[in-house]
């Protein structure tokens, strides 16, 4: 009957414990997020919004949006690449 009862409380720890460790395997991957196609921000260099929509670049700098990111590298005439795209969550 001991033996039965140990059982029962290391069953009970196992099943109280193991959603606190895999919780994060019950997200969704992260959103892949393509090159962005500066082209289309040739006409409007630094007429962006002020929306949130982080960009890092390989200049170690981080944007705070594709246009913004899209009008330094147009203006300086620099090929930036993305280092990272990061999510509106990530913030």
């Amino acid at each position: 009957m001991s033996f039965f009862l140990t059982w029962i409380k290391a069953i009970f720890i196992t099943v109280l414990a193991f959603p606190h460790y895999s919780e994060t395997s019950f997200d969704p991957p992260p959103e892949d997020r393509k090159v962005p196609n500066c082209d289309v921000y040739i006409h409007q260099l630094h007429f962006c919004t002020r929306e949130m929509d982080p960009i890092c670049a390989t200049n170690g700098q981080t944007y705070s949006n594709t246009c913004v990111f899209c009008s330094e590298q147009l203006v300086h005439q620099t090929k930036l690449s993305p280092r990272l795209l990061l999510r509106k969550d990530a913030v």
